[in-house]
């Protein structure tokens, strides 16, 4: 059975969340193309991080809680 930390996202909403965000574009571009889709925010974690972009806060914008 999956735990939180195997959460994935589909790609397409995070990269909407993060132009939300105010994330600058140039990151935006850089995180797609180095996440797969769906995003494995266990797997692809230190790829947000190293753009400022928190599992925690991906989820709670999403609707979730981390």
């Amino acid at each position: 059975m999956p735990h939180s930390g195997d959460k994935e996202l589909p790609k397409d909403q995070v990269l909407a969340i993060l132009r939300r965000l105010g994330v600058s574009p140039a990151a935006i571009e850089a995180i797609d193309r180095e996440v797969g889709d769906p995003v494995h925010l266990e797997r692809d974690g230190a790829i947000l991080a190293n753009h400022g972009v928190t599992r925690d806060l991906l989820i709670s914008r999403m609707g979730g809680s981390p």
